[in-house]
């Protein structure tokens, strides 16, 4: 049997069971020359920070002891995420008693950012400091390892760092704690793809607008547009809540000059999107595409958002 010394949110034991349901506290234990902060990003906290040991001079930390198995132990691992995420460490422990123990902890690398934790978070270690019975230095120490990291971030949008969302699975079995970073941004555009989402597109009355040029792929945006309708135009919304849908074309820089002279009289401005390639049937392919596409940006009294958020499914019904 192992020694395992929780300092988080694992001393509460409603937890543990859930992860290590034959683990077994048997007492309390002290990690001098510790002391607690939150840092890292999890996911499993959207994107906040979680509890770790940082060297301290003087310092120390308190936390529960549980008596587990191997197996226990490597199922602890996966919640854990170690070691991509945590890093087991073994640590001598002062016991009220005046012994010494050894344990296995888990740690997170020193260049872990600072990074504040959820308030529900924090309450859980509380309680599970409370139904330990850990002394008042815990619950100082607790408060001012809150008071000295950073508020928490904002949580990532759905689907951050899962796209495509759509087909974004929770996986099997106990979900690994693991970093969550903003998606990395595609390499700039090398090519000059235009994101066609109105009339422009092939076979409606505005596709001349781009000179004849060859279609690369049916794409849609990322959930964060909205699709509207003003004198029969389309334009495409910053700040929604669906994934428009339209035409990639690789043009020339003179067809792209004037392209982005026509959607400027139409009020649009020149972002840089990537989109995810769709086949002919709506299925994604699983690639994406960096992209230039006009969109509008401040919401018009005289726009109509359309639903579904297709042109083609809207074109040459008069919409105003």
């Amino acid at each position: 049997m192992l020694l395992y010394f929780a300092y988080g949110s694992n001393t509460l034991s409603a937890q543990m069971r859930e992860r290590c349901p034959v683990a077994t506290p048997i007492g309390v234990g002290r990690l001098k020359g510790y002391a607690l902060a939150f840092a890292g990003r999890s996911a499993t906290q959207g994107g906040a920070g979680v509890a770790t040991l940082r060297p301290a001079s003087g310092g120390s930390t308190e936390g529960r002891l549980y008596q587990m198995s191997e197996a226990c132990l490597a199922n602890l691992d996966r919640y854990e995420g170690a070691p991509a995420f945590y890093a087991r460490a073994r640590v001598h422990l002062a016991l009220p008693t005046g012994g010494v123990a050894e344990a296995l902890t888990y740690v997170l690398p020193p260049e872990a950012p600072t990074t504040g934790p959820r308030a529900a978070y924090v309450e859980r270690i509380r309680e599970g400091y409370q139904e330990a019975g850990l002394s008042s230095d815990a619950f100082e120490a607790l408060r001012a390892a809150v008071a000295a990291a950073p508020p928490p971030p904002l949580s990532p949008p759905p689907g951050a760092g899962l796209w495509p969302w759509r087909e974004a699975r929770p996986p099997r079995g106990p979900p690994p704690r693991a970093l969550w970073f903003p998606p990395k941004p595609p390499p700039p555009v090398d090519r000059l793809l235009v994101f066609a989402y109105g009339n422009e597109m092939g076979g409606l009355r505005a596709h001349g607008a781009l000179g004849g040029a060859p279609l690369v792929a049916i794409a849609e945006t990322p959930p964060f547009f909205e699709l509207h309708s003003q004198d029969d135009e389309a334009i495409l919304r910053t700040h929604g809540w669906s994934a428009v849908r339209g035409e990639v074309y690789e043009v020339t820089p003179g067809v792209l000059a004037s392209f982005a002279v026509q959607s400027a009289a139409r009020g649009l401005v020149r972002a840089t999107l990537t989109v995810r390639e769709l086949s002919r049937t709506g299925l994604a392919t699983g690639a994406t595409l960096r992209v230039i596409a006009y969109v509008g940006e401040q919401r018009a009294t005289r726009r109509k958002r359309l639903w579904p958020p297709n042109w083609r499914a809207h074109a040459g019904r008069g919409l105003r």
